[in-house]
């Protein structure tokens, strides 16, 4: 029976303890209601409107999609959409002018502490709802320590098949995957591609907690079926939800 007793408060412990580290924000705070909305990436664009550029994000603004993009920070130390056409950060929040949610992305870089910092002066600005997303678990602790209002998004990615990585590598897409990162970021939205949707730290961060989920990589009507289904919104491209 004490074998038994021991064996319960075991596990209960190890529970709690699992749930504790992978549980998103559940506190009020953030400004940003994500809403009920997908997400164009780079907006909608096509063959004859260039990725990224001022016109595929006016043509997603006009049909009411949220939309999403990276950022960097350029040699003169201003920001920009990383994409070809290259639109200043400004000239997008200008046009958009809070007609529709953005989801910024930042990517791991070596100036990312730069970036955020000058981002901050940006956006603290700027009146409508945005949010941050970024597979940088540096970046989305200097957002919680920093500007914890602004609504923060962890990017799960999966590891290439085949891939061979260093062991430190290894480990830190290991706790990313099974979202073991959340108890130093405390993300109010989790970002996956399809693959990983059914991954149990997803599952718990957004069914147990309600936070809301999204699917990068959206590129055809039936992925977006699916993820409608299972009531997850979508960061999509090359297509037009309905």
């Amino acid at each position: 029976m004490i074998a038994l007793t021991i064996s319960v408060l075991t596990i209960a412990i190890i529970a709690v303890t699992y749930v504790f580290l992978v549980m998103p924000r559940v506190t009020d705070g953030a400004d940003m209601d994500l809403q009920s909305t997908d997400y164009a990436y780079f907006g909608l664009w096509n063959t004859a409107i260039e990725k990224g550029s001022l016109k595929a994000f006016e043509n997603a603004k006009e049909l009411g999609y949220g939309i999403t993009f990276p950022v960097l920070l350029t040699a003169d130390k201003k920001l920009s959409v990383a994409s070809k056409a290259a639109p200043s950060l400004l000239e997008i929040l200008s046009l958009i002018d809070g007609h529709v949610p953005l989801i910024i992305e930042i990517p791991p870089s070596k100036n990312a502490n730069r970036l955020c910092k000058q981002l901050c002066l940006v956006l603290d600005g700027y009146s409508g709802a945005f949010a941050i997303m970024s597979s940088d678990v540096h970046v989305l602790s200097f957002f919680k320590k920093y500007r914890p209002r602004y609504a923060r998004g962890q990017i799960l990615s999966c590891r290439r098949k085949g891939a061979r990585l260093p062991f430190k590598k290894r480990l830190s897409a290991f706790l990313k995957r099974h979202l073991f990162t959340n108890v130093v970021t405390r993300p109010d939205f989790i970002v996956t591609d399809g693959s990983l949707m059914r991954e149990p730290a997803f599952l718990l961060a957004t069914k147990l907690f309600c936070r809301r989920g999204f699917i990068k990589n959206v590129k055809n009507e039936r992925q977006y079926a699916i993820c409608r289904e299972r009531a997850l919104y979508t960061l999509f491209e090359r297509i037009r939800p309905q």
